[in-house]
């Protein structure tokens, strides 16, 4: 049987008998993570390969409870040369409200200090691609 159409509704927009509930304490939704596609990919290679349980998302979250402690030293993004932009991958972390916004301040924070963009993303990122995939640099090998 269907539901009764609300007229203050599109009759696009359909009602569900149940609404929809977030089992996770403090987190009110998904925060989107940006990484290089590569990046991505090869993490998620070594994730299935280690076999020790973690998820891609708890290395995430590893790197950004080291850079909260200020145990990352973080370092300007590679750039990708003009209209070569490497391709991003999008990743959803459930972090709680709380840790979110204390990574979020930091990021500013450390941003205001050293001149260039730092976000959870560009934590991410170089968390991964440095201490977990143990891939150097290509500007500090020229250096």
């Amino acid at each position: 049987m269907p539901l009764p159409r609300d007229p203050d509704q599109p009759s696009s927009v359909r009602r569900t008998t149940k609404p929809h509930r977030d089992i996770r304490p403090n987190v009110t939704a998904g925060r989107s993570v940006y990484l290089d596609a590569e990046i991505k990919q090869l993490a998620q290679q070594k994730v299935e390969a280690d076999d020790d349980g973690l998820s891609l998302a708890d290395h995430i979250r590893k790197g950004w409870d080291k850079f909260m402690a200020g145990e990352l030293v973080m370092r300007p993004a590679r750039r990708a040369q003009r209209g070569t932009g490497a391709s991003k991958a999008r990743l959803v972390q459930w972090e709680s409200d709380e840790y979110w916004e204390a990574l979020v301040t930091k990021c500013d924070l450390i941003k205001e200090q050293v001149g260039f963009k730092i976000n959870p993303s560009t934590v991410a990122e170089q968390y991964l691609r440095e201490n977990y995939l143990g891939l150097a640099d290509e500007d500090e090998d020229a250096g």
